[in-house]
């Protein structure tokens, strides 16, 4: 038997009160295109990330390759592939400037990055597009392109999270061949998909709603469930006149279990007693008009089959749906994973290398955008430039010429040469002389002057005599910068003074 390259035994996550993953369990063997369906918000995504080791889960256990996805994520990331759902390259680089960038933060290059881009290249189709813009790709080629940037490296398991949502039936159908050429040549591949068609080219299904597994194994023994078909029912596809009216009736029908119109056909599930004859009594149409033939059931029926079980199922005071995982096929005695040494050529590099590695990728590629939209450079180069100018140059933050109002009761020599002293600080401009109280208190009130210097009359005396004379200066604190500004200067001219006063007596 093949090596189980997932094992997730019980594998579980919470969201404080939300339970988003509830003991799933499954494995799924190398070269196997295991398929995940259900609802959206059925915890498809997050098993997705706690597989690819970026989510802690809350419980259980999952083993990628033989790595603890939990404990060994580091090991894991490596040895995998992801392609989202939507497209998240970059549309503005070319077909080859996206391969060369995810290559490059994969750690490949010169040659082997070349090798390994012309492999996906030729893989995917993309080999003429090469220099195609990303963001001019039709939603199939895009996909192409995300897929062959996650193949860069050489995965063992690629995850793909509905990589066929939003593009047409053709592209649909191209990018699966791609798929079965993947999975031909030993490459696991985890698929999430809504389509019924896709579920059936898995060579694995599994079906999660409200957060468990419901039914897990290959689509035929999924279909042969006895719960699918119970034993005393049969299914029908009737072809009868008006399928939708004829569709109302029919399900008034006594025995009938379930009827759903396909086409215009209506699949029914009714118990072995309810006949065509019945049926067509039941219509009340000619019975050459009601052609009925027994079919198998479909993957739709399972699903369906399995959720309406699950709501009908008990609900315990937890709040969760009590429902038992069906398996289609048995798990036991499948060989344990084996894990290859790693070779010198396989092994991490360490983390400062692996660090300056993707600097290295991202500085490139944000060279190969500016090279493509030479406006860029108008912001990387004019725009500081400009700032440089205007905070250098038209941006004066110096306060100067504060205006100031004296008055001068000493009126002698020394008095008038500390008026120029603070004249000559440019901090300061005298812009009135006062010979009065009244004046000195109405320029300090009006706002007309910022700051008002009081000399005492004694000023000069005083100082002559040597001893210390207090000048008054009065600021005004309205505009807090100026008002700091004006302090400063006030209180270093009156220390410079004092040492020149000292040292020339």
């Amino acid at each position: 038997m093949k090596p189980i390259v997932l094992d997730v035994n019980d594998l579980s996550r919470q969201f404080g009160s939300l339970i988003a993953v509830d003991r799933v369990s499954f494995q799924v063997e190398k070269g196997a295109i295991f398929g995940l369906l259900g609802p959206n918000g059925s915890g498809k995504s997050t098993i997705i990330r706690m597989l690819c080791g970026v989510l802690q889960p809350s419980g259980g256990r999952a083993l990628v390759l033989g790595y603890d996805a939990s404990r060994e994520s580091e090991a894991v990331k490596r040895r995998i592939g992801y392609m989202s759902q939507r497209f998240s390259l970059y549309p503005d680089l070319s077909v080859q400037e996206n391969l060369d960038f995810y290559g490059r933060i994969y750690g490949l290059e010169g040659t082997r990055l070349q090798d390994r881009r012309d492999a996906v290249l030729d893989l995917s189709g993309l080999t003429e597009r090469v220099d195609q813009i990303a963001g001019t790709l039709s939603g199939g080629w895009k996909q192409r392109l995300a897929l062959a940037c996650s193949l860069l490296h050489e995965p063992e398991v690629v995850f793909l999270d509905e990589p066929t949502a939003g593009i047409d039936p053709v592209a649909r159908r191209q990018l699966w061949d791609l798929l079965f050429d993947l999975s031909g040549r030993g490459v696991t591949l985890f698929v999430t998909t809504h389509y019924m068609d896709e579920a059936e080219r898995c060579t694995d299904v599994g079906y999660i709603y409200q957060s468990r597994l419901l039914v897990v194994g290959q689509p035929d023994d999924l279909k042969n469930l006895p719960e699918v078909t119970p034993p005393g029912t049969v299914r029908y596809e009737l072809e009868v006149p008006a399928p939708t009216e004829s569709l109302r009736r029919l399900r008034l029908l006594p025995g009938l279990l379930d009827a759903t119109l396909f086409g215009k056909a209506i699949h029914v599930l009714a118990e072995e007693t309810v006949t065509p004859d019945h049926i067509a009594e039941h219509l009340r149409t000619p019975r050459d008009q009601t052609h009925a033939r027994p079919i198998a059931p479909t993957l739709e029926d399972v699903f369906v089959t399995m959720t309406r079980r699950a709501e009908q199922a008990s609900v315990p005071e937890s709040g969760r749906i009590s429902v038992e995982t069906v398996q289609a096929t048995p798990s036991q005695g499948m060989p344990a994973v084996e894990t290859e040494a790693e070779t010198p050529q396989t092994r991490p590099a360490t983390a400062s290398a692996a660090a300056m590695t993707g600097f290295l990728a991202v500085l490139l590629k944000e060279f190969l955008h500016i090279r493509r939209e030479r406006s860029t450079l108008v912001f990387m180069l004019v725009i500081p430039a400009l700032q440089t100018t205007i905070f250098g140059y038209a941006i004066d933050t110096q306060i100067e010429n504060i205006p100031t109002v004296v008055y001068n009761l000493d009126g002698r020599r020394l008095s008038r040469e500390l008026i120029e002293a603070f004249e000559n600080t440019r901090t300061f401009t005298v812009l009135d002389r006062v010979y009065d109280d009244e004046s000195f208190r109405r320029a300090m009130t009006s706002g007309r002057a910022k700051v008002g210097i009081r000399i005492p009359p004694n000023y000069s005396d005083r100082l002559v005599a040597g001893e210390q004379v207090q000048v008054q200066v009065l600021i005004d604190g309205s505009d807090s910068q100026v008002a700091t500004t004006a302090l400063n200067a006030a209180k270093l001219l009156g220390f410079r003074k004092s040492q020149e006063i000292a040292q020339g007596f």
